[in-house]
Order: C-alpha cells, then sequence, then structure tokens
C-alpha cells in the first residue's frame, strides 16, 4: 500500500471516529481530571453589579439568554457572594440558554443552587458532534452536589435548562462558576491529521498528472 493511501485511511478513520462521538455528561471528579491540564476560564458572577439586565446577558465566557436575567448577592439563591438566575415568577417555564462560547469551548459546567426535588426539567446539550437530550430529569439527582458538566470533543454550542413546571416546585433556581475549557489537540492527532491532508494532496496531484 502506498503511504498515501495510508495517510488517507489513517485520516479517514480518524474523522469518522470524531463523526460519531457526541456531547456526554460529567460528574464533578470527572470534569476536574479532564481539565486539569488545561486553561478553565471560570465566572463567579462577583465582578457585576446586582441588578436586572438585558437577554442575553454576556459575561466571561458565554451567555444567557432568559426572560429577565438577574445578578443577585441573596443568600436563599447564592451559597456565597453572587450568583445568576432569571427575575421572572416563580414555576416559570421559560428555557433559560447558554451560549456563545468561544469556537473551541469543548468543556463546560455550573453549579446549580436552589434547585427543588419536586422540579422536573428538559436539558439540551448541543455540539458540533450531535445533540444530548436530558429529559424529565431531576436536577437534584443529575447535579453532583449541585454540579453539572458536559463535554463535547468537537467543541459545544449551547446549553439549555427548561422547568417542565408539572411537579409542584418553587420553580427558581440559580447558576454560579460556570467555567469552560478548550481542549489541546495531542501532537499525534495533530500530526495525523497534517500528515493525512499533505498525503491526499499528492494523491490528487498524482492523479491529475497521468
Amino acid at each position: 500500500m502506498s503511504p498515501c493511501r495510508a495517510f488517507a485511511i489513517s485520516l479517514a478513520f480518524l474523522l469518522a471516529a470524531q463523526a460519531h462521538a457526541v456531547p456526554i455528561q460529567l460528574n464533578e471528579t470527572d470534569f476536574a481530571n479532564a481539565t486539569a491540564s488545561l486553561s478553565v476560564t471560570t465566572e463567579d458572577f462577583e465582578g457585576f453589579s446586582t441588578g436586572l439586565y438585558a437577554s442575553p446577558f454576556t459575561f466571561s465566557n458565554g451567555q444567557m439568554s432568559s426572560v429577565s436575567p438577574l445578578i443577585t448577592a441573596s443568600s436563599t439563591f447564592c451559597d456565597t457572594g453572587q450568583c445568576l438566575l432569571d427575575s421572572t415568577a416563580q414555576g416559570t417555564e421559560e428555557a433559560r440558554v447558554f451560549s456563545g462560547f468561544a469556537a473551541d469551548t469543548d468543556y463546560w459546567a455550573t453549579d446549580l443552587r436552589f434547585v427543588s426535588p419536586a422540579d422536573l426539567f428538559d436539558v439540551v446539550v448541543t455540539g458540533n458532534s450531535g445533540v444530548l437530550n436530558l429529559n424529565g430529569v431531576s436536577l437534584v439527582t443529575m447535579a453532583n452536589l449541585g454540579f453539572v458538566g458536559f463535554y463535547d470533543p468537537l467543541g459545544l454550542l449551547s446549553i439549555s435548562f427548561t422547568n417542565l413546571g408539572t411537579q409542584g416546585g418553587l420553580g427558581n433556581y440559580s447558576f454560579d462558576n460556570i467555567q469552560t475549557a478548550s481542549e489541546v489537540p495531542e501532537p499525534a492527532t495533530i500530526l495525523l491529521l497534517g500528515a493525512g491532508l499533505m498525503g491526499l494532496s499528492a494523491l490528487r496531484r498524482r492523479r491529475i498528472s497521468k
């Protein structure tokens, strides 16, 4: 087998493996281990004035679209300091959508606060590799000590939380310490991609010259 053909086949296998990836949920330990060697950006909302903001509300590593974003220092919603929620009436069923990430963001996580055990949610994680739908889940059960994290090897695009409002819970909930990180491709992967592209280019030139 020629080197060009070998490179082409290797590249095809690599791209096929990535194409079948999907966003996955990570617990706090797995997220910490996966991002230990990466540069993690954390938004704790301490740099904002408390009060209402227009939607979408933009912060250091993304934005939240909702009815009426609110930064509060209320100890009811925030463990310490300030956090982000929506000021609309309790029981609202409007989605809170996080997006606007850097183009290469592979990891996203948040601390969830003041979530009622009685409320069920739809959580939709959209990435370049596909969509993860978590329907009718309890965030209390889903979140490990209030932590929810996600990963997409091809990059995350948005994460939405919608309170279904079917269980008679309190409805409102808040977000704090939103973390994002970008995965640096392994040198071997970069070399394989580069070699594969070079091989395909050489193969194409050879066919044209014949």
